[in-house]
């Protein structure tokens, strides 16, 4: 399990807030809003788990501690917080409500001390695709390449397509926030066309402004002692100029970390391969939530590589229904 970071001595950085627990301050634009101490307390709690889900009875614990609370008043400051942050029913920008479970932290976070970094460069934005509310059956998988990311320079996550590369790799990166300070980059390879791209992909997704053909060495200099996660999702089609770049960061910059999801292999030193498995089919009788069989529905299917026919498609339905609560069952009937 990631231990927890005290968060008490840096601000964080998302849209156009920024959130300073030590002074107990929130800004938007660089002018001070007011928020109640419960709800600050609730947004510092869900800020140092970004990505994941902190149940109500955590936030709870946090806001109210050693008081006996009905979650009702839970609710009561999480419809304020939002409010305050702009959120909205139709738009989670900031915070999801994850029903029976809790909520999550869905905002991009970038953390600072306040001041230049060690280095004396500027700090490097957080930028990630929003994440899924529902991630069923990957939580020992998520964990465990968070922990490979801290002892190998390069992890690949390898897979046929389908399987769910990119879903892990996005919560990890979330997983990772904190770790990095902030500094996580995603940069999206599936739609370039031409492998002589790549860097000047990750130089536009990193701010980096670069007159060249060629930026990497601008960004080998950019990335130098600069603690860095870099995720490379949908590689398979660039991987030679992937693997290139990457072996070419970690060895000149050697603070840098990456992530590649991809159905082949960098095959370049350092690289740590880790061959992601399909979901296991439920065992008979395990009963889901209403909520989880869309989820479910969607991914059955990646259990099956390649095309699948059409008398298994059919039996998507049937087996569905074996996971459906009584409840669910009986009205279906």
């Amino acid at each position: 399990m990631r231990s927890e970071t005290n968060l008490s001595d840096f601000s964080l950085s998302f849209g156009p807030f920024q959130l300073t627990p030590s002074k107990r301050l929130i800004e938007r634009d660089g002018t001070p809003i007011k928020i109640g101490s419960r709800a600050f307390d609730i947004l510092v709690a869900l800020v140092e788990k970004p990505g994941e889900v902190v149940t109500s009875r955590d936030l709870i614990a946090r806001a109210w501690p050693n008081l006996v609370v009905e979650e009702s008043s839970l609710r009561v400051h999480m419809v304020s917080l939002r409010k305050a942050l702009g959120d909205t029913v139709e738009e989670n920008k900031y915070i999801a409500n994850i029903p029976g479970r809790g909520y999550s932290f869905v905002g991009s976070l970038s953390r600072s001390n306040g001041m230049a970094g060690s280095n004396g460069t500027d700090a490097v934005s957080c930028i990630l695709p929003r994440p899924l509310t529902h991630i069923i059956g990957r939580d020992a998988v998520i964990s465990t390449v968070s922990e490979l990311i801290q002892k190998a320079p390069i992890v690949t996550l390898h897979g046929p397509g389908g399987i769910g590369k990119t879903t892990v790799a996005v919560a990890v990166a979330y997983a990772q926030q904190v770790d990095f300070d902030g500094a996580v980059l995603f940069v999206d390879l599936g739609s370039l066309v031409r492998p002589d791209l790549v860097p000047s992909a990750l130089a536009s997704t990193a701010g980096l402004m670069v007159q060249s053909d060629d930026p990497t060495e601008s960004l080998v200099q950019f990335f130098n002692r600069r603690r860095m996660l870099i995720v490379f999702d949908s590689c398979e089609h660039v991987i030679d100029a992937v693997a290139q770049l990457s072996d070419h960061l970690v060895r000149e910059a050697s603070e840098v970390r990456v992530l590649v999801t991809s159905r082949e292999q960098l095959r370049v030193d350092g690289e740590y391969v880790y061959r992601l498995p399909p979901l296991d089919v439920p065992p008979k009788g395990k009963m889901f939530t209403v909520d989880e069989i869309s989820s479910r529905s969607l991914r059955l299917a990646s259990l099956w590589s390649g095309p699948m026919p059409a008398g298994r498609l059919l039996s998507l339905p049937k087996r569905m229904h074996q996971w459906l609560p009584k409840s669910a069952a009986v009205s279906r009937a």
